[in-house]
């Protein structure tokens, strides 16, 4: 009788073990499907001259609009998200990809106050040159005023960008939805351009929409992007995948997976 329980026992825990295995095996999968963006960021010329083209258009856009702007008018400003359109996050985001949301968290929040993040490529030249034309900046940004602000500010000190006091930071408190924070800023200026590197730092609407209604926002303001809107790329993060399917963060890493494969577009050549 004891032979025969051990040799279940043994078989339990081999079992769990293989699913484990397999579990552990798929979420590292979805992590490492991650690995070519983010070589493409850390190391292309092409990722560079992106974010130099997108600053260079955003110093046009202000310069088209001090020409414009008359004393009696409300105050010009700019508003900006801060990761991976001001900051490169790349050292802090490759040490927990793959890992659950608890250890994204606590990392996380020990990398912001750090506060060891470089900029990206033009971006202390382009927010030096708003101040010069006496266009204030707006930081925006989901980062959490509770836990992440006072990091936030000394990494934007360390690297001299303008407006780094109180005033001008409008990070998470408790929604994620930006545009109350947009809102609060347009009451008193003239807002020039928004810059991000996620839908969702464009005052279009588009949190918790799914993929065809977000996309469908953004054909309806194509007009406004490279004028009012300055995208950056980050092919690493975003909000984009979340709306691949309802409730996406909640699936399981082979259902993740499963949505991944069955929402690309397949061309088979005839036999």
């Amino acid at each position: 009788m004891k032979k025969i329980f051990a040799f279940v026992l043994s078989f339990q825990i081999f079992a769990a073990s293989v699913c484990f295995a397999a579990e552990e095996s798929i979420e590292q999968k979805l992590a490492d499907e991650s690995l070519t963006a983010f070589l493409w960021v850390e190391t292309s010329g092409e990722y560079r001259a992106l974010c130099y083209q997108a600053y260079n258009t955003a110093k046009e856009r202000m310069d088209e609009a001090v020409k414009k702007h008359k004393r009696k008018e409300k105050p010009l400003a700019v508003i900006t998200d801060i990761d991976e359109t001001l900051l490169n996050n790349i050292p802090g985001n490759q040490i927990y990809i793959g890992k659950d949301k608890s250890y994204f968290r606590k990392i996380w929040t020990q990398w912001c106050a750090a506060a060891v993040a470089e900029p990206m490529p033009g971006a202390v030249d382009c927010l030096k040159y708003a101040a010069k034309k006496k266009i204030e900046v707006f930081y925006v940004s989901n980062r959490s005023e509770k836990l992440e602000l006072e990091g936030t500010k000394k990494n934007l000190a360390r690297l001299g960008l303008p407006n780094v006091d109180d005033k001008h930071f409008l990070l998470k408190t408790a929604e994620s939805s930006k545009m109350p924070r947009f809102e609060k800023v347009l009451k008193d200026y003239e807002v020039v351009i928004f810059m991000g590197d996620n839908i969702g730092d464009f005052p279009l609407n588009t949190e918790g929409k799914l993929k065809d209604e977000r996309n469908s926002l953004v054909d309806n303001a194509q007009k406004d992007f490279g004028k009012k809107f300055i995208v950056f790329p980050n092919p690493i993060y975003g909000h984009w995948e979340r709306a691949l399917a309802e409730n996406y963060q909640k699936l399981s890493p082979e259902q993740k997976e499963n949505v991944r494969r069955n929402i690309l577009k397949y061309w088979f050549p005839e036999e």
